[in-house]
This record gives structure tokens, C-alpha cells and sequence, in this order.
């Protein structure tokens, strides 16, 4: 897993329809979108066309064939917008990126002081589908949002040291985990949501035979996850979470 400095540093917006985060960058001239909105056609109003088009990057300039119109969001932009982006997956942090090809024509400032991007139509909140920090009272437990950089799924989270994350199986959604920590400290302690964290894939849904040999060790592994999955039942309940 990487640092997470993408998420940190550079502005951008939330579209958890488009498929998360769109860079703000003001140093393309063109908009992108990662090819993943191609399994995404379903949700959204988006017409795929054939239309050869070159992307130059500081690799070099590749080829492309597709684009991407896409209908945004009216309730985020307030107007009836269609927009061309050329289909490129440029950073795997990002779902796409937005440049002046959108953000002239809709007037846009970059309000770095309150986070906002602001628009003739509309005022669209930077990095708002994050908390980068969460505060974690004296010896409590609570439920926080835990940034990650792995493909979604279902994962194992170890035990860390510090903060306590209890062993708990989770959903990882558009990079975010939703688990709980316990701070046995007297004090307060201020938590980075983009800590490193030690997550173990699940793939579910295969079925592999398994020899005699092996069902005793199979019969513990299966009791073990069905024992996590209780433990985070109990680790939820009566437990508030402040996105």
C-alpha cells in the first residue's frame, strides 16, 4: 500500500457514481476518466464513442480510441451538463481528472482557504468524502473511516499496535473501511484516517476441494472467520460513527 499522498495533497472532488475521485488539475487541458466507467454505463447517462485521440504524458503520447459523454451530476453542479472525457487510466488513486476543457467554460475557482470549488452555478466541496483525521476519546471505542489504496472487496484486518484495531473482517468501498478502534490511553489521541493497516484478501466466492487431510485445518479456518464476523457484530452495535 502506498502513502496515500495523492489523497492528501492534490484537490479534488467526490462522484461516487463516476467511480470516486476526480483530480482538480489545472495543468490539462483535457478531462479523463479511467476505463472502469465502462462497467459503470448502467448507472449513469453515458454515451461511448469511437474518436481517435492522442495523451501526452510526461511517459510520453499514446494512442486512444474511445471517449466518454457524460451526463454530471445536476445535483452537484446545478446545470445540465454533458461533457466530454477522453477514457485514460492516468493515476490509480483517481477515478478521472477534471481540466479546462470543464473548468473555463463553467467559470471555476479553486477555493484552497474553505475547500470549495466554486462555479457561476454551484459551490462543490473539495475532498469531502474524507475526514482525514479522526479524534479517539480516552479509553473508548469508536468507529472510524479508514483510507486504503487495495482493489474493493472483503479483507482480514490484523491487529495493530498503538490504537487498537480489533481482528474483524471488512468491506473495502471507493478506498474507504469502515471498522473500529479502541484507544486504551488516559488521553485523547488524534488518529490519521491514512494510516498504514495490514488487510488479507477474502475471496468468498471460490469453492476448492479440499482433501481429508486438510478439513480439520479447513473446519478451524471457517470457525475463526465465522467467530470475527460475530465479534464485529458486537464491536458495531451501540457504537456512532461522525463522517
Amino acid at each position: 500500500m502506498n502513502d496515500l499522498k495523492n489523497y492528501n495533497r492534490l484537490p479534488y472532488i467526490y462522484i461516487g457514481e463516476l467511480g470516486g475521485r476526480l483530480l482538480i488539475d489545472t495543468g490539462a487541458s483535457q478531462s479523463l476518466i479511467s476505463p472502469k466507467i465502462l462497467d459503470r454505463k448502467k448507472q449513469i447517462q453515458c454515451r461511448i464513442k469511437n474518436e481517435l485521440h492522442y495523451i501526452k504524458t510526461a511517459h510520453g503520447t499514446s494512442k486512444h480510441k474511445q471517449v466518454a459523454y457524460i451526463k454530471l451530476l445536476e445535483r452537484l453542479f446545478n446545470q445540465d451538463i454533458t461533457h466530454k472525457f477522453l477514457i485514460f487510466n492516468f493515476d490509480p488513486d483517481f477515478a478521472g481528472l477534471l481540466g479546462l476543457d470543464l473548468l473555463v467554460p463553467l467559470n471555476s475557482r479553486i477555493d484552497i482557504k474553505n475547500m470549495i470549488l466554486r462555479t457561476d452555478h454551484a459551490n462543490i466541496p473539495i475532498r469531502d468524502d474524507i475526514k482525514t483525521y479522526s479524534n479517539i476519546s480516552a479509553k473508548s471505542e469508536q468507529v472510524v473511516n479508514l483510507l486504503c489504496n487495495y482493489s474493493e472487496g472483503d479483507y482480514y484486518l490484523a491487529e495493530k499496535n498503538g490504537l487498537i484495531f480489533p481482528a474483524s473482517v471488512v468491506l473495502l468501498k471507493n478506498g474507504n473501511v469502515l471498522t473500529t478502534v479502541i484507544n486504551s490511553m488516559e488521553k485523547e489521541i488524534q488518529f490519521k484516517n491514512s494510516c498504514h493497516i495490514n488487510l488479507q484478501y477474502l475471496d468468498f466466492s471460490k469453492k476448492k476441494e479440499v482433501k481429508a487431510s486438510k478439513i480439520h485445518k479447513q473446519t478451524i479456518a471457517d470457525n475463526k472467520t465465522d467467530q470475527i464476523l460475530k465479534n464485529n457484530l458486537k464491536q458495531y452495535k451501540n457504537l456512532s460513527y461522525e463522517p
